[in-house]
């Protein structure tokens, strides 16, 4: 079974890369099996260098996927990445890792 987790993100230069990297140290300790799971890193409309950083975190681990949205908004982004998915099952999480991560 596969599951992609769908982060949404608009001018998140400043926390990106330290968030992402917490969430994907999570995931590859508890689903360690190669091919499982990804996290799709959805820009919907920066205009910082977030997007930039979502592409030099996909150059080092291949898990990681940066995803343009047309358009502004979570639920856009949301549908535009699970539309896309070829995962079992397809989820989000905020950038801000709100959600405690066992949950």
């Amino acid at each position: 079974m596969t599951f992609d987790v769908t982060i949404p993100v608009l001018n998140e230069e400043p926390t990106l890369e330290q968030q992402v990297l917490v969430l994907h140290a999570f995931l590859k300790i508890h689903f360690p099996e190669k091919g499982q799971w990804r996290i799709v890193i959805a820009d919907n409309g920066s205009t910082d260098r977030t997007f930039e950083i979502a592409e030099s975190l996909a150059k080092k681990f291949p898990e990681i996927v940066p995803l343009t949205v047309p358009r502004k908004g979570v639920g856009l982004a949301l549908k535009h990445s699970w539309g896309q998915s070829s995962a079992d099952i397809v989820g989000y999480m905020d950038l801000d890792l709100a959600t405690d991560l066992p949950h």
